[in-house]
């Protein structure tokens, strides 16, 4: 399951189930530049991805979903990339976004370019953003929020809530993320999708449109 785009019937994916393994796959001996990550869905970049850091070395392939520490380089965005809860941690994270070109120009001439003029806007990440440092999208800073789900994504929305400032709450919450059964009273109850397309848009969403009705 892929965190829906534009569409409303799409549904949410982990990408902590579906990225690439998290697995050194360069040479030993070699200094390393970084670590880069994109999502498996998406089976062209990943080959490339695969194959350019076997020809060329110096950067490691690693997973990235709830469960990842340290930092990436940069997550790759190939022509048939969806929007998963990995991608949308780069996007809190100010990680990059790097079109697979990068890949494929570097192959070309037998070295890793510059990834600057290869940057992705595909899903409306700001270039000028991450060079001027920002870290963290904090678009949730100081809100409580409770989740409810019992799907596999769900350590991935408590991740990408976490990112944003959102404070993980069981009472006196000012949202639910909604993907249960059962909504529940007191505050509203919003899809998942909301949090998705705030992190995206690079600031809170209105709740309207996103509301799970009893």
């Amino acid at each position: 399951m892929q965190v829906p785009d534009s569409e409303d019937d799409q549904e949410c994916s982990s990408d902590s189930d579906e990225e690439m393994g998290e697995v050194a796959r360069t040479p030993a001996k070699q200094a390393i530049l970084g670590r880069l990550a994109c999502s498996s869905r998406d089976g062209n970049a990943s080959a490339l991805l695969e194959h350019a850091v076997q020809q060329l070395g110096k950067y490691e392939i690693i997973s990235y979903g709830p469960e990842s520490e340290g930092e990436i380089k940069a997550y790759i965005v190939g022509k048939e990339t969806k929007r998963g809860w990995g991608l949308l941690q780069a996007i809190a994270c100010g990680v990059p976004l790097v079109s697979e070109d990068w890949l494929s120009s570097s192959i070309s001439e037998g070295k890793w370019k510059a990834m600057n003029v290869f940057r992705s806007d595909q899903f409306g990440q700001s270039p000028r953003s991450v060079e001027a440092g920002a870290t963290t999208v904090r678009i949730l800073e100081g809100q409580r929020i409770k989740i409810l789900s019992d799907k596999k994504d769900a350590a991935s929305i408590r991740k990408l809530v976490k990112l944003c400032g959102g404070r993980i709450a069981e009472t006196r919450m000012d949202v639910v993320i909604n993907d249960g059964a059962h909504v529940l009273g007191g505050c509203a109850n919003v899809e998942k999708k909301w949090l998705a397309d705030s992190v995206e848009a690079g600031e809170v969403m209105d709740f309207e449109g996103y509301i799970v009705e009893p």
